[in-house]
């Protein structure tokens, strides 16, 4: 019981279709990641403040694996129903 109220304990649920996820792979080391769509959101919106961005663009990320700005976009996206 909370503030004289009783909760319902129950286990939470996502609401929702699950993120999408896009498939980058490094083009130096061949590490393949997938990389949730709010990281790309972010670096869409960060190159159109900076004027970087034009029809078609994705963004280069840094590589976990060499540490290098070298992971690009593969071009295959998630299903619908997540990975």
């Amino acid at each position: 019981m909370i503030n004289g109220v009783m909760m319902n304990m129950q286990e939470d649920k996502p609401f929702g279709p699950p993120p999408e996820e896009y498939n980058y792979r490094c083009s130096h080391c061949n590490c393949e990641v997938w990389v949730n769509e709010a990281i790309i959101d972010f670096d869409l919106g960060f190159a159109e403040f900076e004027g970087r961005s034009h029809e078609g663009y994705m963004p280069v990320l840094g590589c976990p694996g060499c540490n290098q700005e070298t992971l690009h976009y593969t071009g295959v996206k998630s299903p619908p129903e997540g990975r």
